[in-house]
């Protein structure tokens, strides 16, 4: 449920601010992103404020937010819209600043508004302390948007996900295209086992049946969670992506990995596969002639060949054939090659009977 006592105050101080000439741009940058998290609110890119007024652009034209603030009347909205507009300016335009004269008059409607909603709002709605029941379906919203560069249009920025105790499954991927709405880029629709389903159902209910501190940060995207019980209530969560919740030993989010099978699932936070070339790897032989101290590197094509086979190689600047004891093989990647791929010479094959006659040559010199 919204703290509206803590949002009442915080509208109060920034209203002040912003109707300041005094006002310094660090007193409306720095902090205001925590103490956004902490009153819940959500960096949607404006999202919810936009699917609530989709007739005008009131996020970034002063006058059609004039056109509608009197209509506002969701406090979590006006604050993910405040939110978002200020994640924005200071992230992304480069050009405009907080406290321009076109901002400064959106910040001051803006938390008017907010001032109003939360002195008078009574407490209906909001975020539940703890779930009650049985779970028959839980819906989660992952967020990908967080501090750092604009994402790029083909960049997945949220997955939404149903899971019902009977196994119906809905999922949805969203790409950032150029801002909201975002564009859907995948979705599915599916039904898993019901043995599956209740591990998931499950693992939610123990976990959020118990009074949790959930934290937030600041420097990755948002979760929203949505779960509904037997007798139809509903119980609401969220927090950071940044969360794992154990349960029994295992997070929740690799409960929902092993029985769903969707891949790159976020589920409270990403996982994010380090993107690597694969070095290969050659086989390095090393290898004396007749009664011979002495050792050269030769590079085997053959991965069969082992320490003590004899093998036929080519020899001096000459490139001889001639017949050399293998007594060491090992596998190396290019970059820890013990000499020179470009300077070793390779292994022609193992020795075959016909190459016993050289061998016997070479050890009569």
């Amino acid at each position: 449920m919204p703290d509206y006592n803590a949002i009442y105050h915080f509208a109060e101080d920034y209203l002040k601010l912003y109707q300041s000439d005094t006002t310094k741009q660090f007193e409306v940058e720095d902090g205001f992103g925590d103490k956004c998290f902490a009153l819940n609110f959500k960096m949607d890119a404006g999202e919810s404020f936009k699917r609530a007024f989709p007739e005008v652009d009131a996020l970034y034209e002063n006058d059609h937010l004039k056109q509608i603030i009197h209509r506002v009347d969701d406090v979590m909205v006006l604050g993910n819209a405040i939110f978002s507009k200020w994640r924005a300016i200071t992230h992304w335009d480069y050009i405009s600043d907080l406290l321009s004269a076109e901002n400064r008059e959106w910040f001051i409607i803006a938390f008017t508004r907010l001032s109003e909603l939360s002195s008078v709002t009574s407490e209906v709605g909001g975020c539940s302390s703890e779930f009650k029941g049985t779970l028959q379906k839980l819906r989660l919203i992952s967020g990908g948007l967080c501090y750092g560069p604009m994402p790029e249009p083909e960049d997945e920025i949220e997955q939404h996900l149903t899971v019902c105790r009977d196994g119906r499954v809905w999922f949805s991927g969203y790409d950032y295209g150029y801002g909201f709405p975002y564009v859907r880029n995948r979705k599915a629709q599916f039904k898993i086992e019901k043995e599956k389903a209740e591990i998931i159902c499950d693992a939610f209910q123990r976990y959020f049946s118990t009074m949790r501190v959930i934290c937030f940060v600041t420097d990755v995207g948002t979760w929203e969670l949505k779960l509904t019980n037997d007798a139809k209530e509903n119980f609401y969560f969220n927090g950071s992506m940044y969360a794992e919740f154990p349960v029994n030993g295992k997070d929740i989010s690799d409960i929902l990995r092993e029985n769903l099978n969707i891949d790159d699932l976020w589920g409270f936070r990403r996982v994010y596969l380090e993107e690597y070339d694969e070095e290969q790897e050659y086989l390095y032989c090393r290898v004396i002639f007749g009664e011979g101290q002495k050792s050269y590197y030769y590079i085997a094509d053959d991965e069969s060949i082992r320490k003590g086979d004899y093998v036929v190689v080519p020899a001096g600047k000459e490139n001889r054939l001639e017949v050399a004891k293998v007594i060491a093989a090992d596998w190396y990647v290019e970059s820890e090659v013990p000499f020179p791929m470009n300077e070793t010479k390779h292994i022609i094959r193992r020795c075959l009977a016909e190459d016993i006659a050289l061998l016997w040559e070479q050890c009569m010199k």
